[in-house]
């Protein structure tokens, strides 16, 4: 409720928020890459609170053998060679989101945090709209959109 209650103190926007930290970092190489997702994030969870849900974080970073594992079991179409979004740290997932106590987000509220999350930003991709494997919780920035 804290963050809440200091979001609706300061009564800045996410777009003045991306208009005032986006221009200060470049988007080349890895490292302002990382911290141009680590704004989103925090916008991403803050737009949740500011809904009065609760969230879990799930995955943030997964290491190439974590993700080679995920690559055979059919669960990513991304081999465990470096250049995954969670093995670059460009990608997070949440574990739950609740609208309520003990409810979970439906596939539809999962879409508006979705289109918020893309919204932010062209290079920003939401799991739910992936065409091969349907991934809700995932949330990643940089690349093309895969739709």
């Amino acid at each position: 409720m804290a963050i809440i209650n200091l979001w609706n103190k300061v009564k800045v926007s996410a777009d003045k928020i991306v208009e005032i930290i986006a221009p200060k970092v470049s988007t080349t190489g890895l490292g302002n890459q990382q911290r141009i997702f680590s704004y989103y994030w925090m916008l991403l969870l803050i737009e949740i609170h500011r809904r009065g849900w609760v969230v879990q974080i799930g995955e943030m970073e997964r290491n190439s053998v974590a993700q080679q594992l995920m690559f055979e079991a059919g669960k990513s179409k991304v081999k465990g060679d470096g250049t995954g979004f969670h093995e670059r740290r460009l990608a997070g997932d949440l574990a739950r989101v609740e609208t309520a106590p003990g409810i979970a987000a439906t596939s539809s509220q999962m879409k508006e945090l979705g289109d918020f999350w893309e919204g932010l930003d062209k290079l920003n991709s939401w799991g739910g709209y992936f065409t091969s494997i349907k991934d809700e919780p995932h949330f990643s920035y940089g690349g093309e959109r895969r739709r």
